[in-house]
């Protein structure tokens, strides 16, 4: 029987008979599921998965931000990543190659807002650019997802994005973009039909911004641990818990186009 999580327990990793549980319903539902014990053997699998020149789709995702997961795919020069690409484009005249980039990649690698004990794996957005990719545009779908966003049933799931996931990104999106997020579209990935398509790595840890936030809480807005500061790329945690930008990515960001209003809302 499943438990009931409070809103306030939504951050904690479950424990392992409930990761058991998600992943054999995940497996009887047709997704390949691995339990690891942490987002380095995450990683680790990741890039044992992609086969070297793919075409791949990294999803919005602090997951894969803070696991590097994000940057071995876009810089390793493995592969032949989309997301690079698209952020050199003009998102007014090449408007729709961007959406064809986005929608049909070889393998698109991301996170989820929850995933259930009863199979199911939830993904909540903005703007939906990338749930085409998800739902069965990419010809491999891979989520890395930490055990906090284990939840017992789709009810429950859909709470987990409400209650906790969306202010946290939303948070996120008024200090990156100065402007708030919204759970715009959710898709509900009951079942993967393709065998072999669709793979779940689920984490034994707790990874995403629920990490990153719990961490500050408990600091109180101190300077962060060398894990966390090597693996933010794009800012710098400073002793009073404001984010300055790095030259690097200050750089990075003026030859960047206008980012779109709206991005991947909630699967942090």
């Amino acid at each position: 029987m499943s438990t009931p999580i409070s809103a306030t327990r939504f951050a904690d990793p479950a424990p392992a008979q409930r990761l058991e549980r998600a992943a054999t319903a995940l497996t009887a539902h047709g997704f390949a599921v691995e339990v690891l014990d942490d987002a380095a053997a995450a990683r680790t699998r990741v890039g044992q998965l992609i086969p070297e020149g793919a075409t791949v789709l990294t999803a919005v995702s602090e997951t894969l931000r803070l696991s590097g997961i994000e940057e071995d795919i876009n810089t390793s020069g493995r592969y032949q990543a989309v997301k690079p690409r698209i952020l050199v484009m003009d998102r007014l005249t090449r408007a729709d190659d961007i959406r064809r980039q986005l929608a049909c990649p070889d393998v698109v690698v991301g996170s989820v807002a929850a995933v259930t004990e009863t199979g199911s794996l939830v993904v909540a957005s903005g703007s939906g650019s990338q749930l085409p990719s998800y739902a069965g545009g990419a010809a491999r779908a891979i989520c890395v997802v930490g055990a906090q966003k284990v939840v017992p049933d789709l009810p429950t799931a859909l709470r987990r994005v409400e209650d906790h996931a969306l202010p946290l990104e939303n948070a996120r999106a008024q200090a990156a973009y100065g402007q708030p997020s919204a759970v715009n579209r959710l898709l509900v990935l009951n079942a993967e039909p393709r065998p072999g398509r669709g793979t779940v790595l689920l984490l034994r840890e707790a990874i995403g911004s629920d990490r990153v936030t719990r961490y500050f809480a408990r600091r109180g807005g101190g300077r962060g641990t060398k894990r966390e500061v090597v693996s933010c790329r794009t800012c710098r945690h400073s002793s009073s818990g404001s984010r300055r930008r790095t030259t690097s990515s200050r750089a990075a960001a003026s030859s960047r186009p206008a980012r779109r209003r709206s991005r991947a809302a909630a699967q942090r």
